[in-house]
């Protein structure tokens, strides 16, 4: 097994480190890991990142789930689907199942990239089988999903195998492939559903299984995942040269760059995506480190300006090893290291509704719709399920009452397991029972916060109103003042979604509690200086759209980036003279009172 501590490994092939994080920038640890064999890129030194948490148990996967962070599980989770293969390629490609009844579409590794359009058919390749994907002269990236019918490849469903941690957070084993889309169906809401049904595991809904097959340098651009889902994935082994070591000694077929739920307009800019029809958004790749956004020196102080941007977590899937968990609306990218198969299913969590409002708020700015599953758009709009199933369950939980019952069954009628054997009886751990407590209330409050999203009746929604502040003081370990601040993933989101509502076109709310204007420079986005409200980054902006006219603003944010005193004396003034007219506007409001 190759060394896991150390960059460099010998010439062949270097290693990723779990610390490698507290000791390189992202710059530094693309060049130690040989990336360029798999793209172009001139990262800036700005970008610091960590490698993903290695989860060793429940507490600890459940520590990750509090704050929003995707993690590995433990390999054994992944052992059912190992089992099934020896390597990825020769599996995929096998005689049985490798040519597809009808022809299936590829996407090109350069699809969905920042300055492309939105919709390009150019980037997109009819593939008559699984062989074609790996020997096309194009990079591309096939991803099936598994239905029933007579016009499906007859592979083997391997996502069926794969285990999800911690049932009583997403629910029991699902043994069955989805049914196939419904096209009888004109609506337009059963469009953006997908028209495909989805199964109930108990906590957990799966609403799709799916396999990847991706050749070396594929690139699947900033997205976040469908509908607030998670999604679990495992690489298949591989009996081939690795390119690249991960931590476990394995090959790294993948690398997943996330960033925070809460820095998604640092990567997407989707005003300027729906005015222009193409993608605005962050080239991680190709963006210097003076088009990012940062903390601008004032006229009387000397120096550059300083980088303020949120740390990259970077996870290195390795084939046959852990599976990832990809946690709900953290916008991130992937890059394919070498040739493989990667397997996932995706699922929403009942206990995660508000991960459901995110997404839905987030979307509702998009021009063009999103999948949004039949549980979302009709499930949790049908009053007798929510009055009579997953109210009851959330408000049981809620109350700090999950020790009550043995099984997830018990405590949800609608568990959807297969056979009791899956409702297998087991203690719960006091960590456990306060998260479920606790993801209970965000999800009760989600339907408080956007009651458009749910199907509860105006009287549901009062005397829920009225019962959740009580629950939310009673909580064990100290109480919360509300709902949207249970733990730190809810106080992310919620607070996400209260900013998204009062944001304006050309500024970014790049983290929590900075804000900062943008303009669009030869379909590159180049950021002004952090501020602390949105008020003073709109500021900067009309200063900057000007400043684009007048075909000055590349070498002006160059000098401030770069500590410039006579370009910080013009931001300076533009926040002096405007602060003067406020203080005028209330003086003549003073006037009147």
């Amino acid at each position: 097994m190759a060394s896991s501590t150390s960059a460099d490994c010998g010439p062949d092939p270097p290693c990723i480190a779990r610390e490698h994080g507290d000791t390189m920038t992202l710059q530094e640890a693309f060049a130690a890991w040989g990336m360029s064999e798999c793209l172009d890129y001139t990262l800036p030194s700005a970008w610091r990142f960590e490698v993903v948490a290695s989860a060793k148990d429940e507490a600890e996967m459940l520590e990750q789930l509090s704050i929003g962070k995707p993690f590995f599980a433990p390999k054994e989770y992944a052992s059912d689907v190992h089992a099934k293969c020896d390597d990825a390629l020769t599996y995929i490609t096998r005689k049985r199942w490798n040519k597809f009844p009808r022809p299936r579409i590829a996407f090109k590794g350069g699809w969905g990239r920042p300055g492309g359009l939105l919709a390009d058919h150019t980037q997109l390749k009819l593939c008559e089988s699984f062989a074609d994907v790996l020997a096309e002269d194009d990079v591309l990236n096939l991803q099936l999903f598994h239905r029933q019918g007579p016009d499906e490849p007859k592979i083997p469903a391997l996502p069926l195998k794969l285990r999800w941690p911690i049932p009583q957070v997403f629910g029991g084993q699902s043994t069955r492939v989805l049914a196939p889309r419904d096209t009888s169906a004109q609506e337009e809401d059963q469009a953006l559903e997908g028209g495909q049904q989805s199964h109930d595991v108990g906590a957990g809904v799966v609403v799709d299984n799916a396999t990847r097959v991706s050749k070396k340098g594929a690139v699947t651009w900033w997205h976040l995942d469908d509908g607030g889902e998670f999604v679990y994935q495992v690489s298949l082994p591989l009996k081939r040269k690795a390119h690249l070591i991960g931590p476990n000694g394995l090959p790294v077929t993948k690398l997943f760059l996330f960033f925070p739920l809460d820095a998604y307009e640092l990567v997407q800019q989707d005003d300027l995506t729906n005015d222009q029809y193409t993608v605005a958004g962050l080239d991680i790749f190709k963006a210097q480190g003076h088009q990012l956004p940062f903390v601008a020196q004032t006229a009387s102080q000397s120096g550059a300006g300083k980088p303020s941007l949120p740390k990259v977590w970077i996870a290195p899937l390795e084939a046959g090893g852990q599976p990832l968990m990809s946690t709900p609306n953290v916008p991130h990218l992937v890059i394919t290291v070498q040739d493989c198969v990667m397997i996932e299913q995706r699922r929403i969590g009942k206990l995660f509704l508000d991960e459901i409002v995110y997404f839905r708020e987030r979307a509702r700015r998009w021009a063009e719709p999103p999948i949004l599953y039949n549980y979302i758009t009709t499930t949790l709009h049908d009053t007798g399920y929510l009055s009579s199933e997953l109210l009851p369950w959330l408000q049981h939980l809620a109350a700090g009452k999950a020790e009550d019952t043995t099984t997830t069954k018990d405590v949800h009628s609608s568990v959807g397991a297969e056979s009791e054997a899956e409702a297998v009886e087991s203690e719960l751990s006091p960590e456990l029972i306060s998260f479920m407590q606790r993801r209970a209330l965000a999800s009760l409050g989600s339907m408080i916060e956007c009651p458009k999203h749910f199907g509860l009746e105006r009287s549901q929604t009062q005397e829920l109103r009225r019962s959740l502040g009580a629950m939310c003081a009673a909580l064990e370990g100290g109480g919360a003042a509300s709902y949207s601040n249970v733990d730190g993933c809810a106080a992310t989101i919620f607070n996400t979604i209260n900013a998204m509502r009062h944001m304006s076109p050309g500024v970014s709310r790049v983290m929590d509690g900075a804000y900062a204007a943008r303009v669009y420079v030869d379909k590159m986005m180049w950021f002004g200086p952090l501020r602390e409200t949105q008020q003073q980054a709109t500021i900067d902006l009309a200063f900057l759209k000007e400043q684009v006219l007048a075909g000055t603003v590349v070498d002006l944010l160059k000098s401030l980036h770069s500590g410039d005193q006579n370009a910080a004396a013009q931001f300076e003034s533009l926040h002096m003279a405007a602060a003067a007219a406020g203080a005028a506007d209330d003086d003549e409001d003073d006037l009147f009172d």
